[in-house]
């Protein structure tokens, strides 16, 4: 029995591409691959950090960054409008 993959390439063919990959990049590949962890590590850190503000709230650092970050007109506005 013959499975065809995506693009109707079989294994081999996928086999054959991924080896002509390998020789071309096999250099660069932990750079990569590195790069590609690091990204991975930041996007759960981030996914946890958004889910802690969800349940507990903000932080208190994150709340002074926030205000850190905010235009001083933006929260006259804001003042002004929660009063």
């Amino acid at each position: 029995m013959t499975y065809t993959l995506a693009l109707g390439l079989g294994p081999w063919e996928i086999a054959v591409v991924l080896l002509v990959l390998l020789l071309l990049f096999g250099k660069r590949l932990p750079n990569v691959m590195g790069h590609f962890a690091k990204g991975i590590k930041g996007f759960r850190a981030e996914i946890r950090d958004t889910r802690e503000q969800v349940i507990h709230g903000p932080s208190p650092a994150r709340q002074l960054e926030q205000a850190a970050h905010t235009d001083p007109a933006d929260r006259a506005v804001k003042e002004s409008t929660s009063v």
